[in-house]
C-alpha cells in the first residue's frame, strides 16, 4: 500500500500533555516526548526519550531538534540513532531505540542521552516522528532543559574602577566623594540573581544591575553561552549610620541551591555633622530651666557650633556658651568618638517659647548641617506658676488648712 502522503490525505494535530496524534489516509500515529530531567548540574546527564506508536504495521524513524536561546532555528542533533557530525565530535551524545511493535502494530522508543552535561547543551528539545514516508509537520512543543554552570567569579570594585577587590577588603572613603560600588558576576549559566545587602539591610534598590548573554565559539546549537551581570550602585550610598558596616553582594541561580558571594568593610574617615535629636519637643508652661538637647557626630571635629531661634518679629542667633535674657547655650564633649553635645536651656518657658523654630547649627571641614527643633506645649498637667509663686491648687490647701486651725483654736 502506498504510505506517501496524498493530495487527497488529510492531517489532523492534536497536542495534549507531550502526546501528538495523526492521521492520513492510511496511517494513524501518536509519539510523546518526555526529558529525564529539566534542569540539571554541569557535568550530569539527561536522556530524552521519544514513543512513537501506530496501530498499523509501518516502519518508524525519529528526527531530535534542538534551539537555543541565541538561534531560534532549530538544529537537527540525529536521526534515529545517527548523531549528526559536529554533535558526535563531543562524543558525549549518543542515540539507542527499542522496538516493541508487533506483528500488527508498531511501537518504537528512541532515546538520545547527553553526558558531561555543559552550558551548551541548554536548550528547547523535540522529537520530529517519521512514519513510513510521511514527516509531520515541524514540532510545536518543544520542551525546555537548561544546564546549571556554577557563577565562575564575583567580586566588587569601587570608583568605576575594573580592579577586583579581595574578598573582606577595607574600603576607605571620605563623605562627600563621588564615590561608587559595584558588585560583578561573570560565567553562570543562567542568569544569576543578584542582591547587596549594607549590614542586614537589603539595599539591591539602590543599584543598577543590566544582564548580558555571552556566546562563545562553537557549532550550531552548541555554543557555549554564559551571563555577565553587573550591578552598580547610586553615588554616596554610606552615611554615618552604616559606615562600619559590611557590604555584600550575592549571587544565586534560580531554583537552584548555587550560590556565591563576596564582602568588603567600608570604613569612613571623613563625614559631615550628624544629628542625633527629636524633630519635636514638649515642654509645660512655665517649666524652669528646660532643655533642648542634641547629638553631633563629626570627623573632622566641629569647627564651630551655633544656635538660632526664627520668631514672627525677629531671628536671633548664639554662640556655644552665650546668653540671651533667657536663653544660655553650651557644647561639651561626648561620650563616644566623634560625639558633641550642645544644649540650649531656656530658664523659664513663656508662652512666646511655642512655635519658634530652634535651629542647632554644626559645621566641620566636611560640611555645615543644621537640625530644626519644634517646641509645643504640654497641656496634659495642670498650669503651675513658678518663680515663687504658688500654684492654684496649693493656694486652696492652704486656705483650708488655715480654716481648719481658725475653726479648731475657737474657745
Amino acid at each position: 500500500m502506498d504510505m506517501k502522503l496524498s493530495g487527497f490525505c488529510s492531517l489532523f494535530f492534536i497536542a495534549t500533555s507531550g502526546v501528538m496524534l495523526f492521521s492520513s489516509a492510511s496511517v494513524n500515529y501518536s509519539h510523546t516526548m518526555i526529558l529525564s530531567t529539566e534542569t540539571a548540574n554541569q557535568g550530569d546527564s539527561m536522556t530524552a526519550s521519544c514513543t512513537i506508536k501506530s496501530d498499523s504495521k509501518v516502519s518508524i524513524m525519529v528526527i531530535w531538534q534542538k534551539k537555543t536561546i541565541s538561534e531560534k532555528k532549530p538544529v537537527e542533533i540525529a536521526t534515529n540513532v545517527f548523531i549528526n557530525a559536529d554533535f558526535r565530535a563531543t562524543n558525549r551524545y549518543s542515540g539507542e531505540n527499542v522496538d516493541n511493535s508487533t506483528n500488527t502494530t508498531s511501537n518504537v522508543m528512541f532515546s538520545l542521552k547527553i553526558t558531561d552535561l555543559r552550558s551548551e547543551d541548554s536548550g528547547w528539545f523535540a522529537c520530529k516522528p517519521v512514519v513510513s514516508s510521511f514527516q509531520s509537520e515541524e514540532p510545536k512543543d518543544f520542551k525546555l532543559f537548561t544546564v546549571l554552570v556554577p557563577i565562575q567569579k564575583i567580586w566588587w570594585t569601587s570608583f568605576n574602577e575594573e580592579i577586583p577587590l579581595p574578598d573582606g577588603h577595607t574600603e576607605t572613603i571620605r563623605e562627600g566623594d563621588n564615590h561608587t560600588f559595584g558588585c560583578h558576576v561573570n560565567g553562570s549559566f543562567p542568569n544569576a540573581k543578584v542582591q547587596m545587602l549594607l549590614g542586614d539591610q537589603d539595599v539591591t534598590h539602590l543599584f543598577e544591575v543590566n544582564s548580558d548573554l555571552k556566546k562563545s565559539h562553537g557549532p550550531k546549537g552548541l555554543h557555549p553561552l554564559y551571563y555577565r551581570t553587573d550591578a552598580i550602585s547610586q553615588s554616596n550610598i554610606i552615611g554615618y549610620h552604616n559606615m562600619t558596616k559590611s557590604l555584600r553582594c550575592i549571587a544565586k541561580l534560580p531554583d537552584s541551591d548555587l550560590s556565591a558571594e563576596t564582602t568588603i568593610n567600608v570604613n569612613m574617615t571623613e563625614y559631615s555633622p550628624t544629628f542625633l535629636c527629636k524633630d519635636k519637643m514638649r515642654a509645660k508652661l512655665h517649666e524652669t530651666y528646660f532643655k533642648l538637647t542634641c547629638k553631633v557626630y563629626a570627623n573632622p571635629s566641629l569647627k564651630s557650633v551655633r544656635f538660632h531661634w526664627v520668631s514672627d518679629n525677629s531671628n536671633s542667633t548664639l554662640d556655644a556658651g552665650e546668653k540671651n535674657n533667657d536663653l544660655t547655650t553650651e557644647m561639651s564633649t561626648g561620650d563616644v568618638k566623634d560625639e558633641v553635645v550642645m544644649v540650649l536651656t531656656i530658664s523659664r518657658v513663656t508662652q512666646q517659647h511655642f512655635g519658634r523654630e530652634y535651629i542647632f547649627d554644626a559645621q566641620n571641614d566636611v560640611k555645615r548641617v543644621k537640625h530644626i527643633i519644634h517646641l509645643e506645649q504640654d497641656k496634659s498637667v495642670p498650669i503651675t506658676l513658678s518663680g515663687g509663686s504658688l500654684s492654684l491648687s496649693l493656694k486652696k490647701s492652704l486656705l483650708l488648712l488655715l480654716l481648719y486651725s481658725v475653726v479648731c483654736n475657737l474657745p
